[in-house]
């Protein structure tokens, strides 16, 4: 007679790490994207409303009140950017330029991290900068000179 085989339970396996790539492939592939559409597109000779030739409706702020929001101009300023005129991108949107070089900036930063890179950052200094309160008072304090602009201009 053969001995009776004991079986041990199997030891719990851990679960299988998850890949760090990941985020930086979707980073990497979402700059990319807008930096190609961004070149596809003709800015509007007005400074805003490029956004209308991607089947976006037109500012509903800018309708209402007939001042620029927060946000025109940033199409347009990405593709007078992407098309070589950073003055005409300036001139759309002067936060346009800077998130702009910031998504060219992003895609060899994306490709470092991607082959297992360091953060050039120390933890939580990316958080600190970009954190929503700041971005908001940046964004405002840019807005409400281009409101002054734009009062001093029409």
């Amino acid at each position: 007679m053969e001995p009776a085989e004991t079986s041990e339970p199997l030891a719990p396996t851990a679960p299988p790490a998850p890949d760090r790539r990941l985020p930086w492939v979707l980073c990497l592939l979402l700059l990319v994207g807008v930096l190609v559409l961004s070149r596809l597109l003709t800015p509007d000779p007005r400074g805003y409303g490029t956004h209308e030739r991607l089947t976006h409706f037109p500012c509903t702020f800018r309708l209402l009140t007939h001042l620029p929001c927060p946000f025109c101009g940033m199409t347009t300023a990405f593709a007078y950017m992407s098309h070589g005129d950073p003055a005409a991108a300036f001139r759309s949107s002067p936060f346009g330029p800077l998130l702009w070089l910031l998504t060219v900036l992003g895609i060899p930063y994306s490709l470092y991290r991607l082959a297992g890179g360091r953060s050039w950052f120390a933890p939580g200094a990316v958080d600190a900068v970009f954190a929503p309160r700041r971005f908001l008072i940046i964004l405002a304090v840019i807005w409400a000179a281009r409101l002054v602009a734009f009062a001093l201009w029409h």
